[in-house]
């Protein structure tokens, strides 16, 4: 009982303090806005100037779905604020900080301080260097991005658009070649962040999709834990072995923004195993049942390919990796050892300029997404891989208006099990500094869907951020 005191006075703590974070973040900001919204740039000496932007929001979210275990919300509300400081001093040396908070109104366990960007770096014309906390992009594609991986992300607060956080990182990057430049990238990422899993109460918990077991009468319904102290990591060096990737930036035809990579670190996305402490042990010998699981983290070999642009109207992209366990890696059944696999996902996006009024543009978008274990039972798999063979096709209409106010409208479509996901969204901005953001996504699906646990997410949400 002390121990466990001394735990909750431990989080107590480290909550307090994040709270305070948080909070001056929210103050900061708001400072910052006090002043004439002209000068958004201090300037110290003819070198050295500060330049700052940010944003203030409230996000609602609705659940019109009832939920599988009663406390679950149906209506989710977060404050929301980020701020974006950039010192530049000198020719070549800058300074970053880009930190956002997140609070929610009801769940304590989705109160957040991110430090998403918080680097030093040394720019010249051929040469950077970046040291800090570092958001990276590799995203060439509008679904899924199966190659950009170099991120933690926070499936708690949003599993299917998971906010990226900040991981401490070097990057390097050279330029070499006039005409037609090649750029190689080095990133060296010392620390691992684990994922933060939805808790019981998030309507993203995936308990449910975990195996349930009857026991003397009783079912026994696992949970999946948040307890970083728990987490197995599949090697000696636990959430200090080293990571690393090098990446090839190439422009093909004058067009095409080409990339070739290879990576070498903890997936991101964990696997689950029994937290033997918790487990029911029955009276046959060696046979226990769990009640939670915790996170497992193995490294994998990944390399692959990106690629995005333009040809007259027409917008090429696409992302291909193939991944591969450093070690022989057992799946979700824990018989069955996991392969080297391959994912993809491929596709175009054609604009119609000015097609029913003028200056108003519609874009159709068609992306395959798949891997090369569709087909397999979800338990043979090694994580959680929902989208094995869909087809995301979607409008986004334009109106290049001085709001840039735009809509989207697509469906992500599993043409094997029918299974539908609906995602709708409308964006624009109001006097100047006001951005409202409207989305819908929505799930149908079969029995045997990976997603069918989650299907009853579907939800509505709005978004409004003031900007300065």
């Amino acid at each position: 009982m002390d121990s466990q005191r001394t735990q909750q006075a431990k989080y107590g703590f480290v909550f307090s303090l994040r709270l305070s974070l948080v909070r001056f973040l929210v103050i900061s900001p708001l400072a910052l806005a006090l002043i004439p919204l002209s000068a958004q740039t201090v300037d110290f000496s003819e070198n050295t100037k500060l330049n700052y932007k940010g944003n203030l929001g409230i996000n609602y979210w609705f659940f019109p779905k009832d939920a599988p275990k009663s406390d679950m919300p149906q209506h989710v509300g977060t404050f929301d604020g980020q701020i974006d400081l950039n010192l530049k001093t000198g020719k070549y040396l800058e300074f970053r900080a880009n930190p956002r908070g997140v609070v929610d109104f009801k769940d304590q366990n989705r109160r957040r301080f991110l430090p998403q960007d918080i680097y030093a770096d040394f720019v010249t014309s051929r040469f950077e260097l970046r040291a800090g906390y570092q958001i990276f992009s590799w995203k060439t594609v509008e679904s899924v991005a199966h190659s950009d991986i170099l991120n933690q992300t926070d499936p708690s607060l949003d599993f299917f658009d998971a906010p990226k956080i900040g991981e401490p990182a070097l990057r390097s990057r050279i330029i070499f070649g006039e005409e037609s430049p090649h750029t190689v990238e080095f990133y060296y990422l010392p620390y691992f962040t684990p994922a933060k899993l939805p808790l019981a109460g998030n309507r993203f918990d995936f308990s449910g999709a975990l195996p349930q077991t009857t026991y003397l009468g009783q079912t026994i319904s696992p949970a999946v834990i948040y307890d970083p102290d728990l987490n197995r990591y599949e090697t000696p060096y636990n959430r200090w072995r080293p990571q690393g990737a090098v990446r090839y930036q190439k422009q093909l035809f004058g067009k095409v923004d080409t990339s070739l990579y290879y990576f070498n670190g903890y997936k991101r996305f964990p696997q689950l195993h029994p937290v033997a402490a918790t487990a029911i042990v029955t009276p046959l010998p060696g046979v226990t049942i769990p009640t939670q699981y915790a996170q497992a983290y193995t490294p994998i070999h990944q390399g692959g390919v990106t690629w995005q642009g333009t040809i007259d109207a027409l917008l090429v992209k696409g992302d291909v990796a193939y991944i591969q366990y450093v070690t022989d890696t057992l799946a979700q059944d824990q018989k069955t050892i996991v392969k080297p696999y391959a994912q993809y996902t491929v596709g175009f996006e054609y604009t119609f300029n000015s097609l029913f009024i003028d200056s108003q543009d519609l874009g159709v978008i068609v992306e395959a997404l798949g891997d090369t274990d569709t087909g397999k039972n979800s338990t043979e798999l090694d994580i959680f891989r929902p989208f094995q063979n869909h087809v995301f096709a979607g409008l986004r209409y334009t109106f290049n208006n001085t709001g840039d106010r735009s809509l989207l409208a697509g469906t992500f479509t599993d043409y094997k099990k029918g299974d539908v996901i609906a995602r709708i969204e409308y964006e624009e901005r109001f006097f100047e500094r006001v951005k409202v953001k409207a989305q819908f996504l929505g799930f149908a699906t079969s029995a045997t869907s990976q997603l069918k646990p989650f299907e009853h997410t579907t939800r509505a949400s709005l978004l409004v951020s003031y900007y300065f």
